[in-house]
């Protein structure tokens, strides 16, 4: 085998570096945000669990249209610095203000610099291989574990900064977290030899449209009741107008299974997303937190997922089954994290690892789904929409965290809550392992449909 098999262009180690040090930045506000807007802010739970369901549809949302703009008319580049220097002064507005516009504003601007920076990062990584270059995969591989590494350091160093010295303190760590990337990026960048296509826009005219979509999504977050309750039924909408534009060039028989797929996602990510809003607060109020005489913060909570994934993603990775296979078995673990949730709800002062086993479960159940259904989707793609398919896939993630916010406003007691999502996944799990469903299933004849929408 030779070096060039073995090795990887210029640059892949530095922009893994870089995308750990903005997801610590990103995922360290994450955690802190629910708790903060209930403590700090006064904040009822269902309204802190509805500006959060929102914040995060939106950063997945928006990032379709910040990789459109960056295509267009900054250049991965300008758009990757563009939408760190905007991260970085929104987790700067949270640090020094209370609840006011100025803190929605920093959480707007988080949200449009996490559009542009993440997308445009990713695509400079794949500027970096050659069209058939079979590392490309690994050099994703590579970016996914920066951006799970970060996010494991952030819920622990952010998590336990907060509760020591306070949570403007937090933010501060996850502003910081930003900076690095940012100096890291600006630093070698040049060592990176990728160039931009977009015919760039003047700078002061992309920082004008930067500041008036940092301004407009904080000003929509300001009214998160209001913009909640049509922002679901806009996004099943227009899912459901995407599928009907890429079933023209779609089999029948494809177009169904993508669209299962979709529906079978969206209801994972849906209990999924649930870790950051009614979940924390749960280990806030029930679960007994001290572990050898150290009160654990429930922000830490957040390190579950990324440290899960970081351990068991390499070895997953070589699994090799079917869609439907994966698929079932996502809602397996889902069903055995929300039963073992729910037996630590009923008693009284549980062990933390009642919270560590249900939340690895839900992060071993991720892992089977998300890269499945987004690898399923690429490949059902025509190729000349690619670009649509991928924003429908982003959508799709979108609704599971909408959805997410609607679970919490049931006026039901939590442990029915967990009871209810653990019987719902357990009984999806047996119908993907239905006799009809899998004799469905194996009639698609994948190989002749896929390559009928790729001529």
């Amino acid at each position: 085998m030779t070096q060039h098999t073995l090795s990887h262009p210029r640059g892949v180690i530095f922009l893994s570096l870089v995308q750990m040090w903005e997801s610590f930045s990103f995922f360290g506000m994450r955690a802190l945000l629910v708790l903060y807007l209930i403590s700090q802010l006064g904040f009822s739970a269902a309204q802190a669990f509805l500006l959060y369901t929102l914040y995060v549809a939106f950063v997945k949302v928006f990032a379709a249209l910040g990789g459109y703009v960056a295509d267009r008319f900054l250049g991965y580049k300008r758009a990757v610095l563009l939408g760190g220097v905007s991260i970085a002064l929104g987790h700067i507005l949270l640090t020094f203000s209370s609840i006011s516009f100025l803190f929605y504003l920093g959480l707007g601007s988080i949200v449009c610099g996490s559009a542009l920076f993440r997308v445009s990062l990713q695509a400079i990584l794949g500027l970096l291989y050659e069209k058939g270059d079979s590392r490309r995969e690994k050099g994703f591989t590579l970016l996914y574990v920066g951006m799970n590494l970060g996010g494991l350091l952030a819920a622990v160093l952010c998590g336990f900064v907060a509760h020591l010295y306070g949570w403007h303190v937090g933010f501060g760590l996850a502003a910081f977290g930003m900076v690095v990337s940012m100096v890291l990026f600006s630093c070698k960048i040049k060592t990176v030899l990728v160039s931009d296509i977009a015919k760039k826009a003047p700078l002061v005219i992309s920082l004008l449209a930067c500041i008036c979509a940092c301004a407009g999504v904080g000003t929509l977050l300001s009214y998160f009741q209001i913009v909640h309750s049509f922002a679901l039924p806009l996004g099943i909408l227009s899912l459901v107008l995407l599928l009907i534009k890429l079933g023209k060039s779609m089999t029948k028989q494809l177009l169904a299974a993508l669209a299962a797929a979709f529906f079978l996602l969206i209801s994972y990510f849906t209990a999924e997303e649930l870790w950051g809003s009614l979940l924390m607060v749960f280990s806030e109020m029930h679960i007994a937190r001290t572990v050898f005489g150290i009160e654990i913060p429930s922000a830490v909570i957040a390190a579950i997922n990324p440290l899960t994934i970081i351990l068991v993603g390499p070895f997953l990775g070589k699994f090799r089954s079917s869609l439907l296979v994966r698929l079932s078995l996502a809602f397996l673990c889902l069903s055995a994290a929300f039963f073992i949730l729910y037996v630590a709800s009923i008693l009284s002062s549980p062990s933390i690892l009642y919270l560590v086993f249900g939340l690895g479960s839900i992060a071993l159940g991720e892992l089977f789904i998300a890269p499945s259904v987004m690898s399923f989707a690429s490949k059902a793609a025509p190729k000349e929409r690619s670009g649509m398919m991928m924003g429908a896939t982003t959508l799709a993630f979108s609704m599971g965290s909408l959805l997410s916010g609607e679970v919490t406003k049931i006026s039901v007691n939590t442990s029915t809550i967990f009871l209810g999502i653990g019987s719902t996944a357990l009984g999806i799990f047996l119908v993907l392992l239905s006799g009809s469903v899998m004799k469905a299933f194996r009639k698609i004849e994948w190989k002749r449909t896929l390559q009928s929408v790729s001529e």
